[in-house]
């Protein structure tokens, strides 16, 4: 094998596939990023095996072939030369060479014939789906999963409903659930699959270009994301809760905020809530005001915001992390609140619906 090829292009790539190299070394060859030279172009392939990436750029190859080397040490290596720089790349005696300008490095090679053979899926069918709406669905919902409860591997993930001309993403941890809704141009059948967040969320921050489509297949056994000369697979987990038996249709009070003053006052007061370990924030509403106490033993605050409020008084306790979590992730000028005593309770924006966060109270004495 030799090639050569830009090093910017090629550590830009090396940047891309590495997302998909386990985070433990479960196995040497899982480690390593297959490298494979053909026509005029490179094609780099990294997996753990339930997620994979793969990513083609433009070479000039002189001899095909393939080999593996050490994902990490390799990347970093790239990323290192020169900005710009060509660089020749070729294979001998279980060895990679890397040459450019003046300098030449030898790697280490792993065999390439105990890589796992990546499998071709036949599609259902796709979905287009702007970058920007997908990087949304991703924002405002995978904090919301539960990423460490091995126990319960369904809320790991983020459910992926597609139905009609509509997208929906929807994560939930048992205390807390994220729903956010995108339209899609045409319409599709029902389908509905569960996604690990940790790979939406590395998804996400592999698009690029807000403004452009990309394309989103469902087949059996995975998820794949293409878009140009990047390929992204990820492998779903079975089964997911019945979430639409959770959100509630009745509320005692419903209250009308401002984002950014509830934000501010729920930052300064949660100073205290943070050294407890409920992170119990206690919020009451009475003559259209919002009143936010924290207490702990390093002292306590109390902040009232206005607010236009609907229904009955009430006093409600939240951890106030799951609250801090929704208004990262709400642009809106003004939001509502929901509010029940012993059920859940909802925040939803006042004039946009794409999205509803649900949080379940805290009981305090």
């Amino acid at each position: 094998m030799i090639f050569s090829c830009n090093s910017l292009d090629l550590a830009d790539a090396l940047s891309k596939v590495s997302q998909a190299l386990p985070q433990r070394a479960t196995s040497p060859i899982l480690m390593g990023i297959k490298i494979e030279a053909e026509g005029d172009f490179i094609k780099l392939t990294a997996t753990d095996l339930e997620f994979t990436i793969v990513k083609k750029i433009k070479a000039d190859v002189k001899m095909g072939g393939e080999v593996l080397v050490s994902g990490s040490v390799f990347s970093d290596f790239i990323k290192k030369t020169k900005s710009g720089t060509e660089v020749e790349i070729s294979d001998e005696d279980g060895m990679l060479l890397v040459n450019y300008m003046d300098n030449k490095t030898n790697f280490a090679t792993i065999p390439v014939e105990e890589y796992p053979v990546l499998k071709e899926y036949e599609y259902k069918y796709k979905i287009t789906i702007l970058q920007k709406d997908f990087k949304e669905l991703v924002e405002k919902t995978a904090f919301a999963s539960n990423s460490t409860d091995d126990n319960r591997p369904i809320l790991k993930g983020c459910l992926l409903k597609v139905e009609n001309d509509e997208i929906k993403s929807v994560a939930l941890d048992g205390f807390r659930m994220a729903i956010c809704k995108k339209q899609l141009v045409g319409e599709y059948p029902t389908t509905e699959i569960n996604i690990p967040s940790k790979d939406l969320v590395r998804i996400a921050k592999l698009l690029e270009n807000d403004d452009d489509a990309v394309d989103l297949c469902f087949s059996e056994k995975k998820l794949i994301l293409e878009l140009d000369d990047l390929k992204i697979i990820s492998t779903p987990i079975e089964g997911f809760v019945n979430y639409e038996a959770s959100i509630p249709k009745d509320f005692e009070t419903i209250v009308t905020i401002k984002t950014d003053l509830l934000k501010d006052a729920l930052e300064r007061v949660s100073v205290f809530s943070k050294y407890e370990k409920s992170n119990l924030v206690k919020i009451e509403v009475k003559n259209n005001i919002i009143n936010i106490v924290s207490n702990s033993e390093n002292g306590s605050s109390s902040e009232n915001i206005p607010v236009l409020a609907k229904g009955k008084d009430i006093v409600v306790g939240y951890n106030y992390k799951f609250i801090a979590d929704c208004l990262k992730n709400i642009d809106d000028e003004y939001i509502l609140i929901k509010m029940n005593y012993l059920n859940p309770s909802i925040i939803t924006g006042v004039e946009n619906s794409d999205y509803i966060y649900l949080i379940l109270p805290v009981r305090f004495r």
